[in-house]
């Protein structure tokens, strides 16, 4: 590490709190006052305008790299910032004004009170019925509009530059207007529009860097203020030449999507960075126009330009490296390896570091890939490109494009610029339906009747009834959640275009439709899945200990839940004695595949409002801790309010037979039917995997998992007793880094009750 590196690494820590978004906020009301008469999507492109021309920048004076997006997020991620308990969104548009300071309070007040009365805000809030409402509020369902989650075709721009784009846009919308198209002509306005400010973003940048250059009196850092000025003047506007002028273009590219979206643009996922980088990395280390050296500098001050002050607030930005070609071949290159470098060098969260391995893999590689997450900073997420490229191709990806798939957000998987997944789009607690489907679709904890009457457990007669009664609030409540999602969707579409990243999206441009209208080349809805080991290990204790055995009686069973489980004695049988997923035990493993499958069917039967399939993920962005908060007590013996199991991993402290039976377990499930992906972590103790035999036994295990079919998996290497210490000494453990799910963070800067879930998830070893 440099020490301008060690520098800018200082800095970041140094960061608390941003309130730039604040002034963006109060452009944005300008532009929209000024703009009232306009479609929406010429509206989305002025305000876009009018941010990058009027936005404040500046350049460090450690900077290597023009651009940020500090300015673009609010402080307001819940998994920071406490409350879960009353969790209603992660980033809800009204709240992101709670956590400022030094703000008039009346000019404070004149901006919130515009957003909150805006078109889209008044809309969302009145779209939805009373019983739509009540699922959401008894933590049946949720829905989102998804802002981020998604990955442009950045490849597209460091080629072309955005001239080139505006080319292409110029002579289709010259036929457009020659067909009297006038949406499309509408469209192609605005595209040239946010081009056009995005190029004067770059303009500003090179002229306050020749402005700093001259009054510089530092030899080199003088240098290094005319090479920004002189790439800024070259990129994003006309093709990248170099390696450097790729990564400047494609950081302001960066900022300018998340200025678009602002605030809050969470999730914007790099992609595969080594494969669309590789020929400018390339051609320059081939005529030595840069060392080894120099690009490892580059590369970890672009890094930090991913990280937000000592919290992180931009998460899930996931940059993947390896897997193959879409010729099938490995894509692997110098480059992959120094992006691992980087990471593990700079020890922070963001970027967010996935790897895609397969059968072709170089074993020096995957070794690499493996000391890497024995550093216990919870990357790399390992992904199967054999199974995902299965999964892409079974929901109508081409073969080409779905061996090109990255990954979106937590773990979505997704076609690198040419795909609207709206990953975070629904939310479904599958436990939540089975403690409705035992009492005649009563609340347990509300006494509410949320969901369709299907009898209450003590009256059914056989197991049979019991399964039928949680598929029907199953449907019911699907049914629902399908209907809010795209209630938000559609309001999104109208009031809210995105003209920039429709620019840098295939086929937007090619189909002169918006990205949230249908641009996209592929249009899906994701539906993450909850509480897949709790209705398992629920339904196995059912069967086997009151229908099979008769062990316990059904009013014993509805009384004891009911109470919240007062009789510890029935409790503990419940939990003993019946037998739980993640042990590789047949008689519980096969109600798991036959309840995972007919929820990925279910799921994958329903279309959003463009028409794209929904796709079932089994994935829980800690809201396994969040909607277990809002279920009621359940068979397995789990206690009203506690938390629900990791997205596809047993519940925590009921697997009692290692690792290697809970991923036969987690494989006995076709993991590739869950086309949306999977949540799969284990936790190892760092003793047990320590030195060249430690790599071995790990590069063994994870091998075998993905051999039998596993998906994807990620593992937290720490001990509990770190973790215990870091809660005491937050000050002592500014560098602990730990997997929270999709995305890797600073501990102890977490929500308690995120902490001691991953505490309990180390102590399980998931």
């Amino acid at each position: 590490m440099t020490e301008r590196i060690k520098r800018l690494r200082d800095k970041v820590f140094g960061r608390i709190s941003f309130q730039g978004w604040f002034t963006l906020e109060k452009i944005k009301m300008e532009s929209y006052l000024e703009t009232e008469d306009l479609p929406p999507i010429l509206r989305r492109a002025r305000m876009l305008e009018k941010l990058l021309d009027d936005m404040p920048i500046s350049l460090d004076e450690d900077d290597l790299i023009a651009g940020s997006q500090d300015s673009c997020f609010a402080p307001t991620y819940n998994l920071f910032k406490g409350g879960l308990q009353n969790f209603d969104g992660y980033c809800r548009y009204a709240d992101v004004y709670n956590d400022l300071s030094g703000v008039p309070k009346d000019e404070l007040a004149r901006v919130r009170d515009f957003w909150s009365n805006e078109e889209f805000e008044r809309r969302l809030a009145g779209a939805f019925t009373l019983v739509e409402q009540l699922a959401v509020k008894e933590g049946v369902c949720f829905v989102e509009p998804v802002t981020g989650h998604t990955i442009a075709d950045y490849g597209k721009v460091l080629g072309l530059g955005l001239d080139g784009i505006l080319s292409e846009v110029s002579e289709r919308e010259g036929k457009a207007r020659n067909a009297g198209e006038e949406d499309k002509c509408l469209f192609y306005q605005a595209v040239t529009i946010a081009c056009n400010s995005v190029k004067r973003l770059a303009s500003r940048y090179a002229r306050l860097a020749a402005s700093m250059a001259q009054r510089e009196e530092d030899p080199e850092r003088k240098k290094t203020l005319h090479g920004i000025a002189e790439v800024c003047s070259q990129v994003p506007a006309g093709p990248a030449r170099s390696f450097y002028e790729a990564v400047q273009s494609f950081w302001l590219t960066w900022m300018a999507m998340t200025v678009e979206q602002t605030p809050n643009p969470y999730a914007f996922s790099v992609g595969r960075f080594d494969q669309f980088m590789w020929p400018f990395y390339r051609m320059d280390r081939e005529k030595g126009l840069m060392t080894r050296d120099a690009a490892l500098e580059l590369l970890e001050a672009l890094y930090m330009k991913f990280c937000l002050g000592s919290k992180f607030w931009a998460v899930s930005q996931n940059l993947i490296i390896g897997g193959q070609d879409p010729d099938g071949k490995d894509g692997s290159n110098e480059l992959t390896w120094l992006c691992i470098e980087a990471s593990e060098d700079l020890k922070l969260p963001q970027p967010s570091i996935s790897f895609r391995y397969h059968k072709g893999c170089p074993d020096a590689l995957f070794r690499r890939v493996i000391e890497f997450a024995k550093k216990g900073m919870g990357m790399p997420a390992i992904h199967n490109d054999e199974e995902v490229i299965r999964s892409k191709v079974a929901t109508g990806v081409s073969l080409r494009d779905s061996r090109d798939y990255t990954i979106a957000g937590c773990q979505e998987p997704v076609a690198q610029g040419c795909e609207n997944a709206r990953t975070t789009g629904s939310w479904f607690n599958l436990a939540k339906c089975l403690e409705l489907a035992v009492n005649d679709g009563v609340s347990l904890l509300t006494g509410l009747r949320c969901g369709p009457a299907t009898g209450r457990f003590e009256h059914m007669e056989s197991f049979d009834d019991l399964v039928s009664a949680f598929w029907k609030q199953v449907d019911y409540f699907l049914d629902i959640t399908v209907e809010m999602h795209n209630k938000t969707d559609r309001l999104l579409a109208e009031l809210c275009p995105v003209p920039f990243l429709s620019a840098i999206m295939g086929d937007c441009i090619e189909k002169g439709v918006d990205f949230r209208s249908g641009g996209a080349r592929y249009d899906f809805s994701g539906c993450l899945v909850h509480g897949l080991a709790d209705v398992v290990d629920s339904l196995a204790a059912v069967k086997k200990l009151v229908f099979d055995e008769g062990m316990v009686s059904k009013e014993e069973l509805m009384a004891g839940l009911q109470s919240n489980y007062s009789n510890e004695a029935l409790r503990q049988v419940l939990i003993t004695r019946a037998p739980k997923y993640g042990n590789d035990e047949d008689f519980v493993d096969r109600i798991a595949e036959e309840v995972f499958i007919t929820v990925c069917d279910k799921v994958s039967s329903k279309r959003n409002a463009v028409g794209g399939p929904f796709r079932p993920g089994f994935s829980t962005p800690s809201t396994h801790v969040l909607y277990g908060l809002r279920v009621g007590p359940l068979p397995e013996g789990r206690r009203a309010r506690e938390t629900l199991a990791y997205g596809m991993n047993p519940m925590q402290g009921r697997n009692v037979k290692g690792p290697t039976a809970t991923m036969k377990s987690a494989t006995r499930l076709p993991q590739f039917r869950a086309t949306h992906g999977i949540a799969f972590s284990q936790s190892l103790s760092p003793m047990t995997i320590q030195g060249d035999a430690g790599t071995d036994k790990l590069i063994a295990l994870t091998k075998a998992y993905l051999d039998m079919g596993g998906y994807y998996v990620y593992y937290n290497i720490v001990d509990a007793n770190t973790l215990r210490q870091a809660q005491k000494h937050p000050e002592q453990y500014r560098d602990l880094i730990v997997r929270v799910h999709g995305m890797s963070a600073r501990f102890v800067t977490l929500d308690p009750l995120i902490q001691e879930d991953i505490i309990s998830r180390v102590e399980s070893g998931l």
